[in-house]
């Protein structure tokens, strides 16, 4: 097991690439193969967004606070 103190986490900003407006990236990892594991800590302005892009493997999230999950309407949800 490998533990990260919150202290030690690295924050960066979220890259225009995959952001619109003020994103922050913390304590993201990526596990050595043969895992994909991989995750972060992503917080958003209001205002921000994700651009749009997929997840061939999937993906989860954890939400906390508000937030909005855009789709076609009978897909999209309020979190």
């Amino acid at each position: 097991m490998e533990v990260t103190r919150k202290a030690d986490m690295k924050t960066v900003d979220g890259p225009a690439d995959y952001f619109t407006g003020k994103a922050t990236i913390t304590g993201q990892f990526q596990r050595p193969e043969p895992s994909r594991v991989s995750g972060a800590i992503v917080h958003f302005e209001p205002g921000a967004r994700t651009n749009w892009h997929t997840h061939p493997l999937g993906q989860t999230l954890r939400v906390s606070g508000d937030g909005l999950r855009p789709g076609k309407a009978e897909n999209s949800a309020i979190l």
